[in-house]
């Protein structure tokens, strides 16, 4: 209750933004122009890929990601051990949105069947796969904190809608404040996302919704938000990486960036104190075209000891 009624207290007042003390050795020299005159874009990702990676919230030793071969719309779930270097696909097939792995040992998947995308569940060894809504555009599900409850976006209405049900799939509440692709519910009440706008914290229960932190605005990455506690959220941005303290009302930037070299997509395991993230790199051969490098790489959750992970 104390986060409520900070945030109904402090609604839409911006949090002071403090330098890091972290050095970043790089400048990122920013593009001027991610597409041409035709609207096409300039930089072409190489393939293949691995991207959305999350962890195991039970075992900080596996994370699952999405395996991009660029060769077909069929796409691999993943699971990877980093202390055995094992490697197990638990699922094929086209699936948007990042999988989010439960306490209980299901993971959530965006699958697009014959009504179009719905949302499924399936056990971490790849078994029991399980329908869970039977729409025409059900996205972005999100766990709750204990996997008990899963909340969804409900196609494009107006206004958005949001569902919450159970983890077997029954409906028990529609809601006005929810979830992106940018999201974390990892929280007693609170969603956190980091959206081109900036971070974004919302209680979907009682539907208040505050823009937390205000940055340019800027939607040439996909962002991201994880929660490190009750209290304190990493989130990316095209500018950088960041923490804020929903609490002092401190935002502290740790790593600056820009649309040339940024972060997405974080998951983080607290028992080691480790964020996994997509780093996004574009590079420029030429006035007319570039390569998007897309990769997996580990840090500590303050943004040092950053390393890439070496999957192979």
């Amino acid at each position: 209750m104390r986060y409520l009624i900070f945030l109904l207290a402090f609604s839409f007042t911006f949090i002071q933004c403090k330098k890091s003390k972290i050095e970043v050795e790089e400048v990122c020299v920013r593009h001027e122009m991610l597409t041409d005159m035709q609207g096409q874009p300039i930089f072409k990702t190489l393939f293949p890929f691995k991207e959305m990676a999350y962890f195991n919230p039970k075992n900080s030793e596996e994370i699952i990601y999405r395996n991009v071969d660029g060769l077909s719309s069929v796409f691999e779930l993943v699971k990877y051990n980093f202390v055995t270097k094992q490697k197990e696909i638990i699922y094929q097939g086209f699936f948007s949105n990042r999988p989010k792995w439960g306490r209980d040992g299901y993971i959530l998947l965006n699958i697009q069947d014959s009504l179009g995308f719905n949302i499924y569940k399936i056990q971490d060894n790849g078994a029991n796969l399980t329908k869970l809504t039977n729409q025409t555009n059900c996205l972005n599900p999100e766990w709750d904190i204990r996997s008990e409850h899963v909340i969804y976006q409900l196609g494009f209405t107006t206004p958005t809608k949001y569902i919450i049900m159970t983890a077997e799939g029954i409906p028990i509440d529609t809601v006005f404040s929810g979830v992106s692709s940018g999201s974390s519910w990892q929280h007693e009440n609170l969603i956190a996302t980091s959206t081109f706008r900036g971070l974004v914290v919302s209680n979907p229960l009682d539907e208040e919704e505050f823009l937390f932190f205000e940055q340019e605005n800027l939607a040439q990455s996909a962002n991201g938000a994880e929660w490190l506690d009750q209290d304190r959220v990493f989130w990316c941005h095209t500018t950088g990486i960041y923490i804020t303290n929903i609490v002092t009302k401190d935002t502290e930037i740790i790593r600056k960036t820009c649309n040339a070299h940024c972060y997405q997509r974080p998951t983080y395991a607290a028992d080691i104190d480790k964020i996994v993230v997509e780093k996004l790199e574009r590079i420029k051969d030429s006035e007319t075209s570039g390569r998007t490098l897309i990769s997996l790489v580990m840090m500590n959750s303050d943004g040092t000891e950053e390393q890439v992970i070496e999957f192979d």
